[in-house]
């Protein structure tokens, strides 16, 4: 637990795992026992409503247990991270100019993890963010169509984006081991795309750090030597 100017203060961030409901309630119990003031969760944009998508249900039930802690909380609820093309696709686009998705022609308002950063931070420092939840994405929505364009610019190589179906993503999941709720809940994430859930465009970030997010443009810039 990080001791801050103002008490002691938490940055949760909870692994990729069925049992991360209970895992939360431990650490939960834990910090209450520490006397921590203020717990930032790392969420997940519709965590506030009712999802189709496991992991995000589960979030929102991460977020009821802080809640009725007693502790003070602020939840980030973002959506997808820019850098998510470099850990996940990174290595298709650099070997074969090319990533695959199940999301088809739906829109997403990527975010720059720094921006997360530079929220959580904010909120760490300021009483006046306690109790709040902020839905926290980039200043625009983008096809990974339009992604793969942008990157395209910036790189100086046609990276292509290719739609596949779901059954192909649990095929190809299921042939590297991933257990059966992993591969649901990153098809069920595709679904979401393609159906417009995450397409919404927020001003949390400059609402609570003062300065617009950072673009996609901007994104593939900083990292282009990963493709």
């Amino acid at each position: 637990f990080k001791k801050l100017n103002n008490g002691k203060k938490l940055f949760l961030v909870t692994p990729l795992a069925p049992n991360v409901v209970e895992i939360t309630k431990s650490i939960v119990n834990e910090a209450k026992k520490a006397g921590v003031s203020h717990i930032v969760k790392l969420s997940a944009l519709g965590a506030g409503e009712n999802s189709a998508v496991d992991l995000i249900k589960w979030h929102k039930e991460c977020e009821k247990i802080i809640e009725e802690s007693g502790i003070g909380y602020t939840h980030i609820r973002p959506n997808v991270f820019m850098q998510n093309f470099v850990n996940f696709h990174g290595k298709s686009i650099k070997e074969q100019n090319t990533f695959y998705t199940n999301a088809d022609n739906g829109s997403v308002s990527f975010v720059d993890v720094r921006d997360i950063a530079a929220v959580a931070t904010r909120a760490f420092s300021f009483d006046e963010h306690k109790g709040k939840a902020y839905t926290v994405t980039g200043g625009e929505a983008l096809t990974y169509n339009q992604a793969a364009e942008a990157l395209s610019k910036v790189i100086g190589k046609k990276v292509a984006y290719v739609k596949i179906k779901d059954g192909d993503v649990k095929q190809g999941m299921e042939k590297q081991g991933m257990p059966d709720w992993m591969v649901n809940s990153f098809v069920e994430l595709g679904r979401a795309t393609k159906d417009g859930k995450m397409s919404v465009v927020t001003s949390d970030v400059e609402k609570v750090t003062g300065k617009k997010p950072r673009t996609f443009n901007g994104f593939a810039v900083d990292f282009a030597e990963k493709f």
